[in-house]
């Protein structure tokens, strides 16, 4: 039993020296922005080495994320942005569109898990996306985008999106964070295909006070604040 209590120590001990690292490699590099999945590479901006994923596949891709092909800040491989389905590349496309209409200098951002199944080699599934909102006007919310999408499905019809169901808006989960969030469902292409989207804000710094755990969140933190208080591994990774 002792001997198992001090293999756990050493265990907890080398991966606190590992996300130390990794905290230092992120925060010395500024997160770079391009909308590049639908010109021809994104940016991968997380919150430090990928390292794990020399294990974790055989893949091509796998293989150059693990020779450094794909890093903090720098392109992705045309091979792994055409594992993006067409359907999602349509959804990018209209909301970066509908930012774009209304002259708002947001960052659209692809997060989690998506990215990890991209990275693997995988066809990436359960797209959520973050808003950084913090160059927009303090009116400009996760809600307020929300609400003018369906509309501008209406008024665009070229770009291939038919309808916006908006769902959910602050969820009482959000609600008990003080988060902004939406779900939304989108009909895409010919033939239609409904696609279920999360929106989220980039959450920067949590402050507490005396008379409540829960903390107020900062949702128009930068991109880097988010990924910071996200896991070290998969929740880290941002698409931009």
């Amino acid at each position: 039993a002792a001997s198992a209590r001090y293999q756990t120590t050493i265990f907890a001990l080398f991966l606190l020296a590992i996300a130390s690292s990794l905290l230092l490699t992120s925060a010395s590099r500024p997160p770079r922005a391009v909308t590049g999945i639908l010109s021809g590479g994104g940016r991968l901006a997380s919150r430090g080495a990928a390292s794990w994923m020399r294990a974790a596949s055989g893949s091509s891709s796998a293989r150059a994320l693990a020779d450094g092909a794909v890093a903090h800040g720098e392109l992705l491989p045309a091979e792994l942005v055409a594992r993006v389905p067409h359907r999602e590349k349509l959804v990018l496309s209209f909301v970066l569109a509908f930012l774009e209409a209304n002259a708002l200098p947001a960052q659209l951002l692809v997060n989690g898990g998506y990215v990890r199944d991209l990275l693997l080699g995988s066809v990436p599934d359960d797209l959520d996306l973050s808003l950084c909102l913090r160059e927009c006007d303090p009116a400009v919310t996760v809600a307020t985008v929300m609400h003018g999408l369906p509309g501008f499905a209406l008024e665009r019809p070229e770009l291939n999106v038919s309808s916006v169901t908006i769902t959910t808006i602050l969820s009482d989960a959000s609600k008990d964070k003080n988060v902004d969030t939406a779900k939304a469902h989108l009909v895409v292409g010919s033939p239609p295909e409904r696609i279920e989207v999360d929106f989220m804000p980039t959450i920067g710094e949590e402050t507490y006070d005396e008379f409540n755990r829960v903390p107020e969140r900062d949702v128009r933190g930068t991109p880097e604040q988010d990924a910071l208080r996200r896991d070290l591994t998969i929740g880290a990774m941002l698409l931009h």
